[in-house]
């Protein structure tokens, strides 16, 4: 009986590709036992060009620009690792702008500051777990992407150092597959980062009924708009953040993002003429041109920023 038990535990090990999607053992896990012709794995990293262990790249200036990653040809992006030095607070993630071209387009199809893309928001340094996006082991030190984000001709990434202040020491390291063409129905990763400042109606800042019985918004009116896109593609995520500040503060509308706007304390939900720092991103993709402006839908005694990521 144990040759027989033996026996059928091989069989079970050496289903046929066929025999095993006909049993439904197919996905990623999988895909890694399957051999693939004409794709071919690599990594871009900050890794020491002398052969020594000081893999990264070190002393940025304020206002400079570093390529992280330029390649040629077709491929797909599946894995993004980062860490930066100094940690929040004594350095910003928030004014480190990091920016993705594909195909030779000269508009980024993402810019967004580097903590926000990475879920890190409100300039703070926390774990954080998803299917696309973590950040950890300590403090939300390590950041990691695993979207994937195809090109057919060429992929450029870089960083701006926009903190006030150089950047220490930044490390990383970008995996992809490289393919000799990239098949016709891949979109396009795209994400955006959007902060505005949004006025409170005029009896205040209503969350949770704080002031009284909530209203009713029946027509949308006010509604914060995070995404109107146009063309084929799909959603991935919405990211929001939202800062009450007690006064007015200049609006900034700076392309690319700038400093976001800064709030000197936080108040009560219930402060009547707060103003609120909306921030945020979103993604998605996409297989064709698109047009795409910023929203998230909320009860107008809410005042919401937002992050979103899109296939097109």
């Amino acid at each position: 009986m144990n040759k027989h038990l033996a026996i059928g535990l091989l069989a079970a090990c050496f289903l046929t590709p066929a025999t095993a999607r006909a049993q439904g053992v197919d996905g990623t896990l999988f895909d890694l036992a399957r051999v693939k012709d004409h794709v071919r794995s690599r990594r871009i990293s900050s890794f020491d060009r002398s052969g020594g262990n000081n893999d990264r790249f070190e002393s940025i200036p304020d206002g400079e620009r570093r390529t992280l990653f330029e390649v040629e040809g077709a491929g797909m992006i599946n894995h993004i690792w980062i860490t930066i030095a100094p940690p929040p607070p004594a350095l910003s993630r928030n004014d480190i702008i990091l920016r993705m071209y594909w195909d030779g387009d000269e508009a980024p199809s993402v810019e967004s500051p580097i903590g926000p893309f990475f879920g890190q928001g409100w300039d703070e340094s926390y774990n954080f777990a998803s299917l696309p996006l973590a950040a950890g082991p300590r403090d939300g030190r390590g950041l990691v992407s695993y979207f994937v984000m195809p090109f057919a001709n060429g992929a450029r990434i870089e960083i701006e150092n926009d903190t006030g202040r150089e950047i220490d020491a930044f490390y990383y390291y970008i995996d992809y597959v490289e393919l000799d063409a990239l098949p016709e129905d891949m979109g396009r990763f795209h994400a955006w980062y959007n902060h505005e400042l949004t006025e409170a109606l005029p009896d205040g800042e209503n969350e949770w009924s704080l002031l009284g019985p909530q209203g009713k918004n029946t027509t949308g009116s006010d509604n914060y708009l995070v995404a109107d896109i146009e063309g084929k593609g799909s959603s991935s995520t919405v990211s929001p953040g939202r800062l009450h500040c007690t006064a007015p503060v200049p609006r900034t509308t700076s392309t690319p993002p700038g400093r976001p706007t800064r709030c000197s304390a936080i108040p009560s939900m219930a402060t009547p003429a707060s103003t609120m720092t909306s921030a945020g991103w979103a993604a998605h993709t996409s297989t064709g041109s698109t047009s795409a402006t910023r929203s998230i839908s909320t009860n107008p005694s809410d005042s919401p920023s937002s992050t979103a990521t899109t296939i097109t």
